[in-house]
């Protein structure tokens, strides 16, 4: 799937997709965070499963709407580069980037709630009221900035620069032409990574900044990272690296495939009128024309795309 396919379903459609993707991923991966969030608060492991999910509703529940964000934010900015002849590879990872950081402001407080939960147990409920009622409704803000920095990278990551690295991958190597799955599976590991690394301090002062909502010395971004510098160094900034290692290279892995399959899913049951199918072969015409010339120019076959989704929505009552 291209360029032109992702282009072709709206933004609306797309953030329903995001979130599906997003529970999918966080029912896969919850024991992970699990681990991670122990680790990082330095708290003892739980090892029986329903300590290792506990937490996962409301992570679900949160995921859903900010990854459906997410993807709804990248198709719409995508679209939006597009109709200005503005829309290339680095401008699609600029895309991408600015929908994560924006999530970002809805991942904080959700995220609280789940590390408050893991951390003393409970409902939802009653650990909202506790929150709300000890430390005020502005303490359901602590740890937003550093989860819009760890957002804006992994979402940069997983919707921006792994779908430009498989398509670049896909064109050099045959072997990879052949296996698009391999391609985005090597994609993901080395996007993966190295947003696990660039974030990982951020999601470690936002881990210990939500889950000590009493402590003075982790009130602000500055102050958490000056107290955990003073504690051990880097040393104690990458504290939970593997875990989180291994669960953001899945996650990027995961969200892109099911980006993938959902809308190849969506594209088959929902298919545009076939007398639009020559707009269909002037995109697809286009994009190669366009990956002839180079990487990052793509603003023709991207505007084809739009163009068509556009007609076709003008033409068939109901799509989406």
């Amino acid at each position: 799937m291209g360029l032109e396919e992702d282009l072709a379903i709206s933004p609306v459609t797309s953030t329903a997709i995001g979130g599906l993707a997003g529970v999918i991923e966080v029912l896969l991966q919850q024991p992970l965070v699990t681990w991670k969030n122990a680790v990082q608060d330095m708290r003892p492991v739980p090892l029986h499963p329903r300590l290792l999910y506990r937490g996962v509703a409301v992570n679900a529940a949160s995921i859903a709407p900010i990854n459906g964000f997410q993807f709804g934010a990248n198709t719409y900015l995508e679209e939006w580069l597009a109709a200005r002849g503005q829309l290339n590879d680095t401008t699609r990872t600029g895309a991408a980037t600015a929908a994560g950081a924006l999530s970002g402001i809805i991942t904080g407080p959700a995220e609280l709630l789940m590390i408050q939960q893991q951390k003393w147990g409970g409902s939802l409920g009653s650990r909202l009221r506790d929150v709300v009622g000890e430390h005020g409704v502005f303490a359901l803000a602590r740890g937003t900035n550093p989860a819009v920095v760890r957002e804006a990278i992994f979402t940069g990551a997983y919707l921006g620069v792994i779908p430009v690295m498989t398509e670049h991958m896909e064109k050099a190597w045959p072997v990879f032409a052949e296996r698009p799955v391999a391609a985005m599976a090597t994609a993901s590991v080395l996007a993966g990574v190295g947003a696990a690394v660039l974030t990982q301090p951020f999601d470690t002062v936002k881990t210990r900044m939500q889950a000590n909502l009493a402590d003075p010395n982790f009130r602000s971004m500055s102050g958490t990272f000056a107290r955990m510098w003073r504690e051990g160094g880097s040393k104690t900034l990458f504290r939970g690296i593997i875990p989180r290692a291994q669960r953001v290279t899945f996650a990027v892995f995961i969200l892109s495939e099911a980006k993938e399959r959902l809308t190849e899913m969506y594209l088959k049951f929902h298919p545009l009128p076939a007398s639009l199918g020559h707009t269909a072969s002037d995109a697809n015409s286009s994009m190669s024309h366009s990956h002839a010339r180079g990487p990052g120019h793509i603003d023709a076959a991207a505007a084809a795309a739009v163009a068509y989704r556009a007609a076709a929505c003008e033409s068939a009552s109901g799509e989406v």
